[in-house]
């Protein structure tokens, strides 16, 4: 039998704990895991050392919604960690070691460029480390070719480098062809396609109304529609007031209604991503003036925080404290 064999295996922890009084929500700080009990584990034990363990926990997970949110809130540490050396010395034919490798190289590039003294240099430490990344996680898809994580993770490596847009949509494809309700890859490639980016208003929002679109009843990836208005909003640089009643408002709730006030909406240890979305609906809502609805997404997220998009607001915790402590209005 192979030393990790995927399996539907345990489930993948308790649910929820209960909602938070304003004075635990004043201290709730941002968490890469958004406090998910089996996220944490896996966390803990990649940057434990304990490799062997996480690898066998990384593939026996049942979805690739989970292995993607598993990885991504793993494989993160302000220095380059020894455990990132250690584990694809010890595991050169797993895949997933590559993986956690490969998306550990993407942030780490991602700091080395943000801490670069000047924009040379910056641009110098993020090619360089993005490169390699991609190497890595080549390695990772090519060992496992049912993975989706590898190429969900080769979208924002490619979305550093500038790739060209065919490229990006081919990677997003590749991911989502395997497990279509990666809200990460999703969210990453309405990055690529916004103004900032050199995309436009017209095909971040088209690409954010086809995704609600396909996307079933109570899926996390109608929260797609908050995203794209928060990156138009900060494009043109005026007040909320001014940019979210109307229009957007309108299209904010009708993907709440397509999702979080769903009854199949499922916010469950098996799928992490919905303490994402409720995230992105709270901040949406908020900035809406909807302060009741955007206070029971926060009561619902209980320590779940995100840092984003709370931090397109300022400081996550700081902000989330706020609307929690302004109570439903």
């Amino acid at each position: 039998m192979p030393l990790f064999r995927r399996s539907d295996g345990p489930p993948a922890g308790p649910a929820p704990a209960a909602a938070p009084t304003p004075e635990v929500a004043s201290a709730v700080l941002p968490s890469p895991t958004l406090g998910h009990p089996g996220a944490d584990a896996f966390r803990g034990e990649v940057h434990g050392g304990e490799l062997e363990t996480a690898l066998r926990r990384y593939v026996r997970l049942p979805s690739g919604e989970l292995r993607e949110f598993y990885l991504r809130s793993a494989a993160v540490d302000e220095a380059w960690p020894t455990w990132a050396d250690d584990i694809t010395d010890r595991y050169p034919d797993v895949s997933a070691a590559w993986c956690l490798r490969g998306w550990q190289r993407v942030t780490w590039a991602w700091q080395q460029g943000a801490a670069a003294g000047d924009e040379a240099g910056a641009a110098e430490a993020l090619v360089s480390g993005l490169g390699q990344a991609e190497d890595e996680l080549s390695r990772a898809a090519t060992l496992d070719p049912s993975d989706p994580t590898p190429w969900s993770c080769l979208v924002t490596s490619g979305r550093g480098l500038g790739l060209a847009p065919d490229e990006l949509w081919r990677r997003y494809h590749e991911a989502t062809s395997r497990a279509p309700d990666l809200l990460a890859v999703h969210r990453q490639l309405l990055q690529a396609l916004c103004k900032k980016s050199g995309g436009s208003h017209d095909e971040m929002f088209a690409f954010a109304h086809q995704v609600s679109d396909e996307s079933p009843p109570g899926s996390p990836r109608h929260s797609l529609l908050v995203d794209a208005h928060l990156e138009c909003w900060l494009d043109l640089g005026v007040p909320p007031a001014e940019y979210f009643p109307g229009g957007a408002e309108a299209q904010i709730l009708e993907a709440a209604n397509r999702s979080i006030y769903q009854p199949g909406f499922a916010d469950t240890p098996q799928f992490p991503y919905a303490a994402a979305a409720r995230n992105s609906f709270a901040v949406g809502l908020a900035l809406c003036g909807r302060q009741r609805e955007a206070w029971e997404q926060a009561h619902l997220i209980n320590g779940r925080l995100a840092d984003w998009p709370w931090s397109y607001l300022g400081d996550p915790a700081e902000r989330f404290a706020s609307l929690y402590a302004a109570g439903p209005g």
